[in-house]
């Protein structure tokens, strides 16, 4: 009997696909649920709240696991080094169980990526002629393309380990789901082929 193996990378593609797929669901559905708080009806609105909170986070874990495959293929080990021992001519590295963390996946994504490889991609300013005052999400009054995967670093670690939302418009979820989708197509393009952006059009432009 032959036995098949599993293939990591394949793995981790289908698993950023359910992740996408899960967290446009939630998106569309928060919109179309927006829950004012009701003193007398607190369990929607801590519903839609948790709802949102849980969007977030998959955004932030999913492009985790994006990063970590994309260095993967560019030929870096994603698993943290327990020891290098040299003898002679000879090095042994021994890898441990624990995989690197998001910050050196983007410093290893950030340092392998080619000239212009955000080419064609534009910023999301917040703040334009439309609004009267200065608006700031976790510290960024824009989003770049160049800096968005630390942002979304900051996104993974705020709503995975504290449940309090940010005051997120909604151009910045869809900037960042849509982010997501487009790395992976430049990426993977075959595997993630009929993915499509969401949101406005003002948004879907900037990609």
């Amino acid at each position: 009997m032959t036995l098949y193996k599993i293939d990591p990378q394949l793995t981790s593609i289908q698993l950023i696909k359910e992740n996408l797929n899960l967290a446009r669901r939630l998106i569309g559905n928060s919109q179309k649920k927006i829950i004012p708080f009701d003193p007398n009806d607190t369990l929607s609105f801590y519903k839609g709240r948790a709802k949102h909170l849980q969007t977030m986070a998959f955004l932030g874990i999913t492009t985790e696991y994006l990063l970590k495959l994309i260095v993967s293929k560019r030929g870096y080990s994603i698993q943290e080094v327990d020891y290098i021992k040299g003898v002679g001519k000879h090095i042994d590295i021994k890898y441990a169980e624990k995989t690197i963390s998001y910050e050196k996946s983007v410093s290893l994504f950030k340092k392998s990526n080619p000239h212009n490889y955000y080419k064609n991609t534009k910023v999301y300013e917040f703040n334009t002629h439309n609004i009267d005052y200065q608006y700031s999400y976790l510290g960024y009054k824009r989003i770049d393309p160049e800096t968005c995967v630390t942002l979304i670093q900051k996104i993974r670690n705020n709503y995975l380990h504290k449940v309090d939302s940010h005051g997120e418009w909604n151009g910045i979820i869809w900037y960042v789901y849509d982010f997501i989708v487009w790395l992976a197509k430049k990426e993977f393009g075959s595997s993630f082929s009929r993915y499509r952006l969401i949101g406005s059009d003002e948004i879907k432009k900037l990609f």
